[in-house]
This record gives structure tokens, sequence and C-alpha cells, in this order.
């Protein structure tokens, strides 16, 4: 192969490695090629940082779009839930809403029966309680029910809600996706302030929400669910099962691998019960009142829609240690306020009884029986108060 020579292209190439000085004729070598160089590479990142602002600006925007043009997805137990009750809103009057403690602990029938022998009229109550249910998506939650409830809605019963997340691991499911639009940010940094943990902790779970908003604004989670969607329809067992029971599901009753193993080291391990109860001794706890004022002002903001409200504390002995005492702050706090605070094994010992529980944080139906027959006589002592109250005024 001939290879032909170009005169001007060579000294092309020549004058840009070389120069010439000032009248000695001489060439020498130029030292501008490196400055050129990094000439070269700074308009490559500046390159590279306009694409990425781009792209982010683009992602973000799409991500935005799909979200407001998305219907509200299917998410397990909270989906089903929320059709249930909108169908049948006019016939409740109070509702629960709290996590798996008030979804397994939570007898509509049951509560409704003790009201009706204690002498006040029987409530029609729905069990709105969903596994893991964070503060966000209890906000969101209560809206919800506000809406559909409007005209027959008179009473709200809240349990605290849950912990944010704290692993990347727990936030890629379809309902954490849908809760980590810019509808929830105030909400769950409201939560996660509140929470009586160390400030590292805190941090921990609010870098991981974080993560959660990024990788949401960059379309990950919207595109993949819009471009490799699965249809879904609700089990219509769930839904039967939960409108039959109000919304309540009996935790040994559920059938799941996970259940069963929590069932079989509680059985396997009697010991642990006992060690958990005694979390309610310990003699330091930690500063409750953040979590308190937290809640405190979401049942304050009810009551100003003209609800009744109250905070309900479930028995659960791995948080002998914590909500226990959250229940006595918000009483402290906000007098006027009832609380139902049954994590005390001191005040109500039956409901500690171990014959009672499925596994260590969650009753049996027997024991979610018991729990509901105290919380339907406390209801209504509470209404005959609030009555008395009511006339002497």
């Amino acid at each position: 192969m001939t290879l032909a020579f170009h005169p001007v292209k060579a000294c092309s190439t020549c004058l840009s490695l070389l120069k010439v000085t000032g009248g000695t004729g001489k060439y020498e070598k130029r030292a501008t090629p490196m400055l050129l160089g990094k000439v070269s590479l700074w308009a490559h990142l500046r390159l590279l940082f306009l694409f990425a602002f781009v792209f982010a600006m683009v992602s973000a925007s799409l991500s935005l779009y799909f979200r407001a043009t998305s219907s509200i997805p299917d998410m397990a137990v909270l989906s089903p839930k929320l059709e249930i009750y909108r169908m049948d809103a006019a016939r409740y009057d109070t509702v629960f809403i709290g996590t798996s403690r008030t979804l397994h602990h939570i007898v509509p029938e049951s509560i409704a029966d003790a009201a009706e022998k204690a002498g006040c009229e029987a409530p029609s109550i729905f069990n709105f309680g969903v596994p893991d249910l964070t503060g966000a998506e209890q906000d969101w939650l209560i809206g919800e029910v506000i809406k559909s409830g409007q005209g027959h809605l008179t009473r709200l019963v809240l349990e605290p809600p849950g912990p944010e997340a704290s692993t990347p691991a727990n936030i890629n499911s379809t309902r954490a996706r849908f809760f980590h639009g810019p509808d929830f940010y105030q909400a769950h940094l409201d939560s996660i302030r509140s929470l009586p943990e160390s400030l590292s902790k805190r941090l921990l779970r609010g870098s991981v929400l974080a993560y959660a908003i990024g990788r949401d604004l960059s379309g990950l989670g919207q595109a993949a669910e819009r471009a490799f969607s699965v249809e879904t329809t609700p089990v219509p067992n769930t839904i039967q099962k939960f409108r039959r029971e109000h919304g309540f599901e009996a935790f040994d009753e559920a059938t799941s691998e996970s259940i069963g193993a929590h069932h079989q080291s509680f059985i396997n391990q009697p010991e642990k019960f006992s060690e958990a109860l005694e979390r309610y001794r310990q003699p330091d706890r930690p500063n409750l009142n953040a979590r308190a004022e937290y809640m405190i002002a979401k049942l304050r903001t009810l009551q100003s829609q003209g609800l009744s409200v109250v905070l309900y504390i479930s028995p659960d002995p791995l948080t002998l240690d914590s909500t226990a005492q959250l229940g006595k702050t918000v009483a402290g706090l906000a007098p006027d306020i009832p609380v139902f605070n049954y994590n005390r094994p001191d005040t109500y010992p039956a409901l500690f009884e171990r014959n009672n529980w499925h596994e260590l944080s969650h009753a049996s139906r027997t024991g979610a029986n018991r729990v509901s027959a105290q919380i339907g006589s406390d209801l209504c002592n509470n209404e005959l108060l609030e009555a008395f109250i009511y006339a002497v005024r």
C-alpha cells in the first residue's frame, strides 16, 4: 500500500508542535500543548457536568410526570382495605389507624360488644391496621379516610406509627416508591426528626430517604414500573376476609413461612417472653418528648376538624421500653387527649399472659379479643366522661 505525502498537513503538524522565536530562525518546542491538553480536559468535564445536569432535569421531569399521571398502585393490605373502606365508609363511625399491632389486635365486633355491655351504643369500627406503617403513610391514610368518611366518621383512634426505613432494602417496594414522592418529603422529615434515636441513627434514616428520593427522581422507580409493570388484582379471599371482619386479621390464622417460624421460635424459647417483659422495668428510658409532641400535633389537627380522637398504645412486649413511656408522656403533655395505654403489664397483667400471644410482638385471636374487650369498655367510659364534662359546661 502506497502512502501519500501531504506537505500542507505536515507543516500544520510541525507548526503545532514548534514555534519560531523572534529573529533567531530557530525552532523551539512549544510549551502550549500541555496547556491545550488541560483546556481540553476541563472542556470534557464541563460537558460531562452539563450532560449530568440535563439528564437529571429530564429524568426528574419524566419521573414527576409519570407520578402525576399514575393512579394509586396496588399495595398489599393497604389497597384492599382502602377499597373496602371507600365502598362501606357510610357504615363506620370509628376508624383505627396503625401498624400490624392494630391489624392483629383490634377486633371491631369485640369492641362493639364490650361497649354495649358497658352501657353505651355500640360503635361501628373499621380496622385500618397496615404492617410497618410509617408516619408519612399514616398522614396520607388519615386524609383518605376523612375524605371517604365525611359525614359519617366521628372518631379516629391512632396508634403511633413505625419509624422510617433505615436500610436501602426497604425502599424498593411499590408502596415505598409511592410514598417517596414530593408530597411526602416533609412528612417523612417530621417523623424522622421526632424519633427517640441518636443523631447518627436519624442521619442514617435521612440518608436512606435521600437515596430513595434520588432513585425515584432518576426515573429508576417510575420508569421501571411503567416498562415492566405486572398487572395485579387483589386476592378475592383477602378482600372478603377484611370485609367480613371489618379490617381485622387474626395473627394466628394468617399463613406465611415467616409467621410460622416466629411462632415456632416462641414455642421453643419460652424464656424470651419473660426477658421481653423485663424491658418494662428498665431504668434507662429514651427522651420521648419530641415523639410525643409529634403525635399530639396529629391529634390536635384532627380535633380542629371536629373529630374525637384517642391515642392507642398496643400491648407489645418488644416495645415495653418505649411505647409505654410514649403514652405516659403524651398524657402528661396533653391531659385532655384520651390515651389508651395498654402496654403496661403492671396495669393490665391479663393482657400479658403468655397464652394470649402467638409470638413476641403479636397476640393470637384470643389475646386480640381480650385487648378489644378492654378497649370497648374504655371507649364507653370515655364517652360517658365526655358527656358529663359537656353537661357540666
